[in-house]
């Protein structure tokens, strides 16, 4: 189960927001008064309702623009073009980043993940040379010989220019082996949060859905009375109840959810403890 599934079913099964307001404001039956065959057109669950219409549509957007996960992606298979001026221009294909979208570049690399000469360095494929010949001591002498196996070409002046585009400038000409680290979006299932933080996501989802309750039913109320013979005051009062859920919904984003996001990324985690350990260079 993703944090997504969890939220849904938190708010469906349990939760303190009463089942006729998440009818009311996700179902859609479709009836019409014959009840024929156009009835099973468009028709949606609660659970498809907060899918789309709540986490799809809101939360999962929020979350891609200020969150998303670090990963490297191997870019051979890219089209990379030359611009002139120590710029080149790169076209990621949706088939490397796996239908997500690309948010920011932090830095690009010179060479390949995958190529015979090493990971993301240039002349690193003699790692194996003189291992075992003579002792592990004679291995790491000959391993410490190779200066520059793990230091390969950095950019960092990068400018997004497009959908999973972008160019680098103060690149030499002929660089076509590239290997670049970014964000990218979420997956729909929001996978990659740690489970520990579902709680807080379902709380997050939970004020989006009163938010939306009392955005879309605040002034339509009145059906409530024919689909769920329920008091119109009651519902009212309910709806009115959630006129601040918006506000609590960005300060719970703000001030925990963010940090959640960082926390579930392996690579920005890293990257902050060793921006704040004391080094020597």
């Amino acid at each position: 189960m993703n944090c997504v599934d969890y939220a849904i079913n938190e708010i469906v099964n349990g939760g303190n927001i009463p089942t006729y307001l998440l009818e009311l404001a996700f179902q859609n039956p479709n009836s019409n008064l014959w009840g024929n065959w156009y009835a099973q057109y468009g028709v949606s669950s609660t659970q498809q309702g907060l899918r789309e219409k709540v986490i799809h549509a809101v939360v999962l957007p929020r979350c891609n623009a200020q969150g998303g996960v670090t990963e490297r992606l191997d870019l051979t298979g890219s089209r990379i073009e030359d611009l002139g001026q120590g710029n080149i221009g790169v076209n990621v294909p949706d088939f490397l980043t796996g239908g997500r979208k690309i948010v920011s570049i932090t830095k690009v690399y010179q060479g390949s993940m995958y190529s015979s000469s090493g990971q993301a360095t240039v002349l690193a494929g003699m790692d194996s040379c003189g291992q075992g010949a003579i002792s592990d001591m004679a291995n790491s002498l000959v391993q410490s010989l190779q200066s520059n196996r793990n230091i390969p070409q950095t950019y960092a002046n990068i400018t997004a220019v497009g959908n999973n585009s972008f160019i680098i400038h103060g690149a030499p000409i002929g660089l076509f082996s590239l290997t670049a680290e970014c964000i990218l979006e979420y997956d729909n299932g929001m996978s990659t949060i740690h489970p520990r933080l579902y709680p807080i996501f379902s709380e997050l989802v939970s004020l989006a859905t009163k938010a939306h309750i009392y955005k879309t039913c605040r002034y339509p109320a009145d059906e409530a009375v024919v689909r769920s013979g329920v008091p119109i005051d009651a519902i009212r009062d309910d709806i009115a109840s959630y006129a601040d859920a918006w506000s609590q919904y960005q300060e719970l984003f703000q001030s925990k959810f963010i940090k959640a996001m960082a926390y579930s990324d392996p690579q920005r985690k890293f990257n902050a403890i060793t921006a704040m350990t004391p080094s020597r260079f």
